[in-house]
């Protein structure tokens, strides 16, 4: 941490570094995600492998807010959540999970705070509506990938916690798939919604940021039909998902 804000200092402290900030802190994650390799290779029940872990993730998302902003940022860190989620399908880690769902509540928060305050109405005619339009549609589609992906996933057998949670939390833990079993103690042995708390949640969000960018990109007139069209295509997509097994 020390390092980081003193290279931050230096960094600030020239006007030929100016543009490339977030190079800075994306060689520190480079740093950050070897000595978590190095420690997960070497050392493979160390849980500081972990924290190195989310250290770079932490500073690639600081370097993503250097580099961008607005609806792009937006994009950019919908995109990151949606690969973190990814990264812990495959090596179970549930600190990287506990990390994609931090960033897609930074993300969604973005999403909103640039909605209400940044961005205005984009006309048919701009030459950046394409542009626009492609960025807001890939947020979306992150949403509800992140939401799909999470709920065809058996978490408790991709789970490896790497760190120790107190025994009263356990429970809780478990209502929210970071544990593989509750307390045995508990009296509460059922989780929300069946267990589908976060694909809700996460299908809500992709449903929230999309009303929100059709009222900045289609005319009142056109937004009927354009809900209508989502509305049959996304029967049609759930119909064809409960016909295919996973």
């Amino acid at each position: 941490s020390c390092y980081f804000i003193l290279g931050s200092l230096l960094v600030n402290g020239y006007s030929f570094t100016e543009d490339y900030h977030h190079l800075f802190r994306y060689c520190l994650a480079g740093v950050m995600t070897g000595i978590a390799i190095l420690y997960y290779f070497r050392r493979k029940h160390d849980p500081l492998y972990n924290t190195y872990t989310a250290k770079a993730i932490a500073l690639i998302t600081l370097g993503l807010a250097f580099q961008f902003s607005g609806n792009t940022l937006t994009t950019t860190l919908a995109i990151e959540m949606v690969v973190l989620l990814f990264s812990s399908r495959r090596s179970g880690l549930v600190v990287t999970r506990m990390l994609a769902h931090i960033l897609a509540l930074i993300t969604l928060f973005h999403g909103a705070t640039t909605l209400l305050t940044q961005m205005n109405f984009v006309p048919y005619d701009d030459p950046a509506y394409v542009t626009t339009l492609i960025r807001t549609l890939v947020s979306v589609i992150a949403f509800g990938v992140f939401a799909l992906v999470y709920e065809r996933t058996d978490w408790n057998t991709r789970m490896r916690l790497g760190l120790k949670i107190p025994r009263n939390l356990h429970t809780l833990f478990w209502q929210l798939d970071f544990m593989p079993e509750p307390d045995a103690d508990s009296k509460n042995s059922e989780k929300p919604l069946n267990g589908r708390l976060f694909p809700y949640a996460y299908s809500g969000a992709a449903s929230l940021i999309f009303l929100g960018y059709s009222m900045r990109l289609f005319d009142i007139g056109d937004r009927f039909n354009l809900y209508a069209i989502i509305g049959a295509a996304l029967l049609a997509l759930g119909w064809l998902l409960n016909t295919r097994t996973f």
